[in-house]
């Protein structure tokens, strides 16, 4: 009974062990007295401890198991507690907006590998507890029976579930941090957090899942291009403006490259082997390259129209680009030439997918035109095949954007001449006369 005794007399004091087994040593001392057992500092408790609890009369008797048992029911209550508290922390699955922490160990995508592959969170795992298959198994039986599905769907999400653990978790320490999220932060992680969360990682759920990264997204597409001044590289095709950004990024330049984010060289033949990312998927690579850019240094981008390939340029991002100072090469055109050979030398060993990207031109250039490049494509005439779509397709339909542009918007345009593409013409070149920032101090 005594054990069970409240303790209000106790607050403000921190029992101990060995507070408590000094108590229960002067049960058996003859004097009846806990000071006869107490260490230096032990009339200090004796004074002030033990009979606040009321188990010591004030004339220097006292009742010394009812000491010891109050001190063990403290300590037991207060271990008590702190053990529930951290199995609280272990076991709580904490929601969240934020999917940017610096903390979290990983990202886990529990959507399908579709879901994934069409966007995704930068860094994010898939580790999918439905595979495309068995969603659709599931979403098609929910339509008919939604008791049987959610029954298919616990079984199969177990199943996977033990795969995850085995493959992405089995080797993760105590303090590992997973932020995991599906589509809408539901049922999908929900399921695979709370595993987690029970195992005794501290789990965060993306509150919302997918459609709250992709709200931040869409938001950073409209207001991220402000806070960046922006120099563009402009010039014909064959003018190497993919190379030098290239070349700059090497050096340490900041630079945005929207081709190589979008996978494609940014004409009707620049096609790059393993198709395009999705439009979702480009305008992430693109918000996370300028997140992590500094806002005080000049961002360097190759001029391009509002597509790049089958993806748009995010409006915002067109418009900051369009009037922002340029910088014009101007290469000779046999230069320009071996450039683009170079460039695009792999598809002469992709004949019949070149011929298809050509036919694309027909309605523009006229089924006749088409059919000399088609040939001489199959015939291998590539520096015929080059120069003659540099001259009738290309040149002509820059110098027209070119025109319209400088109409609209007129940004400043500063000329650099390059004897080539080569490293030591675009250093003497290039690197001799522009910096970082855009000066040109002696015009090459």
């Amino acid at each position: 009974d005594r054990y069970k005794m409240g303790f209000h007399g106790m607050r403000g004091h921190t029992p101990s062990f060995l507070a408590a087994l000094i108590g229960i040593l002067a049960c058996f001392n003859p004097v009846g007295h806990a000071a006869a057992f107490m260490p230096s500092g032990g009339p200090h408790l004796q004074a002030r401890a033990l009979p606040r609890m009321g188990g010591i009369n004030p004339g220097g008797g006292c009742c010394p198991r009812a000491a010891a048992f109050r001190l063990l029911a403290m300590s037991a209550s207060k271990d008590a507690k702190k053990d529930k508290k951290d199995k609280k922390t272990a076991n709580h699955v904490m929601r969240t907006k934020d999917w940017t922490a610096p903390d979290y160990s990983a990202v886990l995508d529990v959507r399908t590998p579709a879901e994934y592959e069409e966007d995704h969170i930068p860094g994010a795992i898939n580790a999918p507890v439905l595979s495309d298959q068995e969603r659709i198994e599931v979403g098609t039986l929910y339509n008919s029976n939604p008791f049987e599905a959610r029954k298919l769907g616990a079984a199969l999400v177990a199943e996977n579930t033990a795969k995850i653990l085995r493959e992405h978790v089995s080797d993760k320490p105590r303090e590992w941090k997973p932020l995991v999220y599906c589509w809408r932060g539901g049922q999908r992680s929900g399921s695979l957090s709370a595993v987690l969360a029970q195992i005794g990682f501290r789990t965060s759920v993306l509150d919302g899942g997918y459609m709250t990264y992709r709200a931040d997204v869409r938001e950073e597409c409209k207001d991220i291009p402000q806070r960046y001044r922006f120099r563009v590289l402009s010039g014909p095709t064959g003018s190497g403006k993919t190379l030098l950004l290239r070349d700059m990024m090497t050096r340490q330049w900041q630079c945005l490259d929207l081709e190589g984010l979008g996978k494609h060289r940014g004409s009707v033949l620049g096609d790059v082997e393993g198709g395009q990312p999705s439009q979702k998927q480009f305008e992430s690579l693109l918000c996370e390259e300028l997140r992590g850019m500094d806002p005080s240094k000049p961002v360097w981008v190759e001029s391009e129209s509002h597509v790049v390939g089958n993806l748009h340029v995010p409006q915002p991002l067109f418009e900051e680009m369009r009037k922002a100072p340029r910088f014009e090469l101007v290469v000779p055109f046999e230069e320009r030439v071996r450039y683009t050979l170079s460039t695009y030398d792999e598809l002469g060993a992709r004949t019949e997918e070149l011929v298809g990207l050509l036919g694309m031109l027909e309605k523009i250039r006229g089924k006749a035109k088409v059919a000399e490049w088609v040939e001489m494509a199959r015939e291998m005439r590539g520096e015929e095949l080059v120069t003659d779509l540099l001259i009738t397709h290309y040149d002509p339909s820059y110098a027209r954007s070119q025109k319209s542009h400088m109409v609209k918007f007129n940004p400043p345009t500063r000329t650099v001449k390059l004897a080539g593409v080569a490293p030591q013409q675009l250093e003497s070149g290039w690197y001799a006369h522009v910096d970082e920032e855009g000066s040109i101090d002696t015009p090459p």
